[in-house]
């Protein structure tokens, strides 16, 4: 840093000497305010020997020299809100403005063609994974010899920057008031403790060279760290009582000649822990009374003995019918007799109910599902894997759709996993309430790949894929479960989630042929412009404009089910000082810990 403004020279002589070297281009023209330490004899003299046109602006007119000033500004703000945030001193802000200028010469921009100024003027991108959390509370390790096994082997310092010429970290010493420059730094990138004394200090740097092992004395205060003793080690042999909430701890490594240790983040006041990295007993189980869970009630009944005896008893009677009526009017299975050594597997009845995008109640959905828990491999399925499309996905055919401004539809294939081409002998018990009287020992020789077994996924898979293809779609290789078809220089995207498929195309036309090709081989419903898919609610401004997706229903439908619509949200949800009861054998199995574990999945 220059201390004074007379220094201003040396310093651009050297940024000129280090720009020609570095990018061999030449320096053509300065423009700068009238600050004298740019009007100087000896400077003018510099530039006329160099060739350099001076450029002044006229006095109290900075706009003249308007790039310079908006940089100055950008970099004067990143650096206020960088002490603000790290709640550090203003006797820093030389700090706060160089780490400043290092991210935003590492920071894309527009007039560079979205390229950082590091990588236009050192010609290779620069990396950003040594950037930590400006301020943050960092622990510097100790090498001078001669320490004592249980002398201390860090000192706590704050974070403030990145050395220059030396592959090392800035670091603050607050008790010091000086800053030192270290490699072997542990950071705790989620602490930003408060400097109590923020009077200006005159800050003195100290450079902690890695390669000689020269250091002086360091006193013992309250600014240093007795790692052996404020890091408890957690035995992972012995069984640990927890107080409060457990928490989840994202971790940092720094090598020391110690060897590799592992600390965890911890909040104020609690004990960190050192993780040896050795695997050791599974965690145990803690549960806490939570007696809203025992009121909780299912929406969709789970057998049919409570789907007749609920208030909707009757539109349950008639979903059911009307997947029976589909099942045996596509020839799903014939009824024979129970063959001699064949495994029959059982089926069950699941209810659903159907809702729009809106939240609104459409239809109660009644499915009959094989249960493919019972068959033997080997013997009733051989292969099993079929691919789905992965959400991450959705969202970048969304981002496409919206960008090249395409038309999305949402349409759903009926009774998809019928489509499939059973191999397999299979049998299965009559669906309970539609035992044929005639017939009660009976069994069903399956001809269609009902939901529910093993192998009816992957024949679905290879049925979708095989029509798509005869179609002119060409399957994608990053992911199976996407087709892509150009036809006319327009470009068709479509994707499948078992049964639910979203098809991007340029034209209404275009959307309406392939709809129609598709039901030449499945019965597919064209459910319109796309609202509501795998959870995700999607918003668009028009059928061309802007996309946005969120999870506002199912947030309102988690928050009803535990009875939590009028929670309000706090950062500690557990009240200070709860004590979590280590719960027995019989206790872990039971309905709490299932609705405690159903809660989380929900998360």
């Amino acid at each position: 840093f220059l201390k004074k403004k007379s220094d201003a020279f040396e310093a651009f002589k050297q940024f000129v000497a280090c720009a020609e070297n570095q990018i061999g281009s030449k320096l053509k023209c300065l423009r700068s305010d009238n600050g004298r330490e740019y009007l100087s004899a000896e400077f003018e003299n510099y530039l006329k020997s160099k060739g350099i046109v001076h450029q002044k602006t006229v006095a109290y007119t900075p706009e003249q020299n308007g790039v310079a000033e908006r940089a100055n500004r950008t970099l004067v703000e990143m650096a206020r809100c960088l002490l603000v945030s790290a709640n550090l001193p203003k006797s820093l802000w030389s700090e706060a403005v160089n780490t400043a200028a290092y991210i935003r010469n590492r920071c894309p921009t527009t007039i560079l063609k979205n390229k950082t100024p590091f990588e236009c003027f050192r010609g290779y991108k620069p990396s950003v994974n040594h950037l930590k959390v400006f301020g943050c509370e960092a622990v510097v390790l100790h090498k001078q010899p001669g320490r004592s096994k249980f002398d201390s082997k860090g000192t706590k310092v704050r974070f403030v920057g990145y050395a220059n010429h030396t592959k090392g970290y800035r670091l603050y010493d607050s008790g010091k008031k000086s800053i030192i420059i270290a490699r072997d730094v542990i950071f705790f990138e989620n602490i930003l403790p408060k400097i109590e004394n923020e009077e200006t200090e005159n800050v003195n740097i100290e450079l902690i060279n890695d390669n000689e092992n020269k250091f002086n004395e360091i006193r013992e205060n309250k600014n240093d760290i007795e790692i052996e003793n404020n890091l408890r080690a957690i035995d992972l042999e012995k069984d640990v009582g927890i107080e409060g909430q457990e928490e989840e701890l994202s971790e940092e490594s720094v090598s020391s000649e110690d060897g590799e240790i592992v600390f965890g983040k911890r909040k104020r006041g609690r004990p960190r822990i050192c993780r040896t990295g050795k695997v050791g007993r599974p965690k145990k189980k803690y549960i806490a009374e939570y007696p809203e869970v025992l009121n909780l009630a299912c929406e969709n009944p789970t057998t049919v003995a409570e789907a007749m005896q609920s208030n909707e008893s009757s539109q349950w009677r008639v979903a059911m019918q009307a997947e029976y009526d589909s099942l045996t009017k596509s020839g799903a299975w014939t009824l024979t007799d129970r063959p001699h050594g064949k495994n029959v597997i059982g089926c069950r009845w699941v209810f659903v109910k159907k809702y729009d995008e809106t939240g609104k109640l459409e239809k109660y959905k009644a499915r009959l599902v094989a249960q493919g828990c019972s068959q033997k491999p080997g013997e009733d399925f051989e292969l099993t894997y079929a691919p789905v499309v992965r959400h991450t996905t959705i969202r970048l055919i969304l981002s496409l759709a919206a960008q090249q401004k395409l038309l999305v539809n949402h349409i759903d294939v009926v009774a998809a996993y019928l489509n499939g081409e059973l191999e397999e002998e299979l049998y299965m018990r009559q669906p309970e309430g539609f035992v044929d009287k005639t017939k009660p020992n009976k069994v069903c020789r399956l001809q269609k790949s009902l939901y529910g077994l093993k192998q009816a996924g992957r024949y679905w898979n290879e049925k979708i894929n095989k029509v798509l293809c005869e179609m002119g779609f060409k399957r994608c290789k990053a992911d199976n479960c996407v087709y892509t078809r150009c036809e006319n220089g327009e470009i068709n995207i479509l994707c499948i989630y078992v049964d639910d498929i979203l098809l991007a195309c340029s034209s209404q036309n275009t959307m309406k042929r392939i709809i129609k090709q598709l039901n030449e081989k499945v019965e597919a419903i064209d459910r319109g412009p796309i609202r509501y898919y795998l959870g995700m609610e999607v918003e668009r401004d028009d059928l061309r404009g802007k996309i946005t997706i969120h999870q506002g229903r199912y947030v309102r439908e988690l928050l009803k089910r535990w009875s939590m619509e009028d929670c309000k949200g706090v950062a500690t949800p557990y009240s200070r000082g709860t004590v979590l009861d280590k719960c027995s054998n019989t206790d872990c199995k039971g309905y709490l810990t299932q609705q405690y574990m159903s809660l989380i999945g929900g998360l």
